[in-house]
């Protein structure tokens, strides 16, 4: 008894997420692909400051940014 398999009987030529393939845009596994949201980022007017609230000002988002710094690579 002879037994024969061919290569193409063995191997499923579909990919695996085939969401994927075919320059689809991946959106993730359980989002739908029909649903886009757009993100806007409304700001205020700029406002030029000098002397002491400039200082202020400054010091207030330096020391904003060096929280977030500790809280994702720790402590100095």
């Amino acid at each position: 008894m002879s037994v024969s398999f061919s290569s193409l009987q063995l191997f499923h030529q579909k990919p695996l997420f085939s969401s994927l393939y075919w320059n689809q845009r991946a959106t993730g596994l359980w989002r739908s692909t029909n649903f886009v949201r757009s993100i806007a980022v409304k700001a205020g007017p700029k406002r030029v400051s000098f002397g002491k609230e400039c200082r202020e000002a400054l010091q207030d988002g330096i020391d904003k940014l060096a929280d977030a710094v500790s809280l994702t690579l720790g402590p100095r």
